[in-house]
């Protein structure tokens, strides 16, 4: 038998960060499949991963390796047949954003890296080849030599990971947890008796549209129509605008922190969409078409400024997703309210009371178009993420026994804040970032 080749060292002046080249990233794609491709063929998950990059354009994304070999160049272009010795030790990739950061009432757009797929082959764990991966990977953000971003940004502020190993790993190496909870919803039966408790009865998707496309809900409750194509772009642009209104209020009245959050965009929800209609389209196959959403009507409600609404993106769990509801699961992915009232931050009163209770109102609304839209694709339960105290309010009207999580073990939002390694400010003795980061709207849009 062959001996087999040790393993480096991770001080060995041949392991280096590199980007990986187009075989490099196959067989990357092929050893962190077993922890993300979910019910998906390895042909049906190379070709969402290859969608998900077609839509980023390649400038916007990086597919990185941690390896061994002496002369390994760095864009990535070393034949294999040069390095027979060479391994991926580690992977990952990274995708280009931008988010806002609002600081003493003045808010201004900056570069974020989304690294993802964080992954270490099973024969080379326990080595410190994903640390070493990652400080490199750092030290490249810091000097702006990650990648291009959008609108000329040279040099990322913030870097974003998604622990599925808890919070304590990626802490040590300087990107501590943020709030994780979602607001776990049930998708109720014709006949089940949450459906009774409720007043309402939740019937087959064919028959609770009218024929604007409105859905019939509670008589106590705002209407609710199915977003539109045509529309979600403008609803984006207008939900960029409160975003950063809302940043400018919030950051006032915290001064010295820097509030960030993701900046609102088709190519946040493209991402999802996308990866949906590549698992739908393999396991849900005559469904067809998804719809993206749905937006509350009615006086009150549908003038810009008014408006309230929410987007939409599913997941399913197996190959028989279609017929087995287990594991599937509804996200609401961003609840909008554009007039953005003070009570998302501020503490309700007496004044305050009746626009809350209208809000809460135009939410539950949503959440039981949810409902309705989750039972007809045979989905098992409905997830928003990090609920405040108006989405928390909305959803216990319609489902009183809608339980607040803490996701201790995955999907976990970590947050490296640049500036402060670029600045050469200290750290404390957990590695945290020496200014005062706090992530606002943290929903799940922004994840990857």
């Amino acid at each position: 038998m062959p001996t087999q080749t040790p393993m480096p060292h991770i001080s060995e002046p041949a392991v280096r960060l590199v980007v990986a080249s187009q075989t490099e990233h196959q067989k990357s794609l092929e050893l962190n499949s077993v922890m993300w491709r979910g019910p998906l063929t390895m042909d049906q998950y190379t070709h969402r991963e290859a969608m998900v990059i077609q839509d980023l354009t390649p400038e916007r994304y990086t597919s990185w390796i941690l390896t061994n070999g002496k002369d390994v160049v760095e864009n990535g272009n070393h034949p294999e047949s040069e390095y027979p010795n060479k391994r991926i030790l580690s992977g990952c990739q990274s995708m280009r954003r931008t988010m806002f950061v609002g600081h003493n009432g003045k808010v201004r757009e900056v570069g974020a890296d989304m690294l993802t797929s964080v992954f270490t082959p099973s024969e080379c764990r326990g080595k410190g080849y994903a640390a070493r991966m990652l400080s490199e990977l750092t030290d490249r953000m810091v000097n702006g030599k990650a990648g291009r971003y959008p609108l000329g940004i040279t040099h990322p502020d913030i870097s974003i990971l998604y622990s599925d190993i808890g919070p304590k790993y990626y802490a040590k190496m300087g990107w501590p947890a943020h709030e994780a909870k979602h607001i776990k919803i049930s998708v109720p039966s014709l006949s089940s008796p949450q459906a009774a408790t409720n007043g309402v009865s939740i019937s087959d998707k064919s028959h609770y549209r009218n024929g604007n496309g409105a859905l019939d809900i509670d008589i106590d409750l705002p209407r609710v129509r199915i977003l539109t194509e045509d529309e979600i772009p403008e609803l984006v642009a207008a939900d960029c605008v409160a975003t950063r209104r809302n940043l400018e209020s919030a950051s006032q009245a915290d001064p010295g922190a820097y509030l960030v959050t993701h900046v609102p965009s088709m190519d946040l929800l493209r991402y999802f969409w996308i990866r949906e209609h590549c698992a739908s389209s393999e396991l849900y196959k005559e469904r067809g078409h998804f719809d993206r959403g749905a937006i509350v009507t009615g006086p009150g409600y549908s003038e810009p400024g008014q408006r309230v609404w929410c987007y939409w993106s599913r997941t399913w769990a197996g190959r028989d997703s279609a017929t087995n509801p287990k594991g599937n699961v509804m996200y609401i992915l961003r609840i909008v309210t554009e007039a953005q009232p003070s009570f998302l931050h501020d503490q309700i009163t007496k004044d305050t009371m009746p626009e809350f209770a209208k809000y809460a109102r135009a939410i539950a609304a949503l959440v039981r178009a949810t409902q309705q839209e989750a039972q007809g694709c045979n989905l098992e339960s409905i997830h928003l993420w990090n609920p405040h105290q108006l989405a928390q309010e909305g959803v216990r009207m319609v489902d009183s026994q809608a339980v607040v999580e803490n996701r201790t073990d995955s999907s976990i939002p970590s947050l490296k804040w640049l500036p402060d390694l670029r600045n050469g400010k200290t750290k404390d003795v957990n590695n945290q970032a020496h200014s005062r980061v706090v992530w606002v709207q943290n929903d799940k849009l922004g994840w990857c």
